[in-house]
């Protein structure tokens, strides 16, 4: 059976979803690219192990832009990238990481995802090796206007839809700018992430109960599930702190639950968060609350 993510709410048609700004950064700019880190959220609530690893590896990765940039035009020899930033957990990881995921903004109207595994040469000199790369490939023109651009990845049990939007609407919470034009700061639309973050937890679900990714062990999907229902506990913990919800401890719960293999633990807290997330629905999409919040409030 295949599962698709867009069988409930949708996104709304709210753009530009991500607009690149005028500021230009690449390797000779490492000191400013180390120092942005530090206005994400991510970083902010990290460990103070968690914060010293993350400059090591994102230093490592400024390093080796050309190397990543080169693995892209080697598939796609006819982009111009403009904007390339880590948008996944393996800044953040506490201990090792099984991949690195990559988004890239090129110019035009563009959409394609892609795995790669071949990559000895860059893997010698990471700080935390890994199992694979994982490139998002969005085109700019994309993010700025309704093109009706397939941005739809098709896995083996799993269709995820609306990529754009999935990953336009947290860009500027989660990503950390490795080269190119840096992404201008834009109020969160609460109703586009709240579709995110229920979207995020029925994947959770279907991998605590095996039904997706059967390709990979139990203790993989546990891992993935978790790291899933902690983004999305992060995410209601940042835009909406009349939760009461503590970033921190988010982090240390995901650590605890992956550490210990604890199912009987990640599926308590799973159904927790989507407790939370289905009565902050009600609010957000029913009644019009919080339509957008000004930039995510860090308290």
């Amino acid at each position: 059976m295949k599962y698709i993510d867009n069988s409930t709410y949708k996104y709304n048609k709210t753009y530009p979803i991500v607009k690149l700004s005028d500021i230009h950064l690449d390797q000779k700019d490492e000191g400013v690219l180390l120092e942005k880190i530090k206005d994400s959220p991510w970083y902010i609530y990290s460990s103070d192990l968690i914060k010293k690893n993350s400059f090591l590896k994102l230093k490592q990765i400024i390093s080796l832009t050309k190397d990543v940039e080169l693995i892209v035009k080697t598939y796609y020899p006819n982009i111009n990238i403009k904007h390339l930033s880590i948008g996944g957990s393996y800044l953040f990881k506490n201990g090792e990481s099984n991949d690195i995921d990559f988004n890239v903004i090129v110019e035009g109207s563009f959409f394609d995802y892609m795995d790669v595994f071949e990559f000895d040469e860059i893997n010698k000199k990471l700080f935390s090796k890994v199992k694979k790369i994982s490139f998002m490939i969005f085109g700019e023109d994309d993010l700025l206007f309704d093109t009706n651009i397939d941005d739809t990845i098709e896995t083996t049990n799993y269709i995820h839809t609306s990529l754009c939007m999935r990953e336009g609407v947290v860009f500027s919470i989660r990503n950390i700018l490795v080269h190119g034009f840096d992404i201008c700061k834009k109020e969160i639309d609460t109703h586009n992430l709240i579709i995110r973050i229920k979207r995020q937890l029925y994947h959770a679900r279907l991998l605590v109960d095996g039904k997706v990714n059967i390709h990979t062990t139990q203790e993989e999907r546990l891992a993935k599930a978790v790291s899933r229902i902690c983004e999305a506990a992060f995410y209601l913990s940042l835009v909406f702190p009349e939760l009461k919800i503590d970033p921190e401890s988010v982090f240390e719960r995901e650590t605890t639950l992956i550490t210990e293999g604890n199912a009987t633990g990640a599926y308590s807290w799973l159904k927790e968060v989507e407790f939370i997330a289905d009565n902050i629905v009600v609010k957000v999409l029913n009644n019009g609350y919080h339509d957008s919040v000004s930039p995510y409030r860090l308290t």
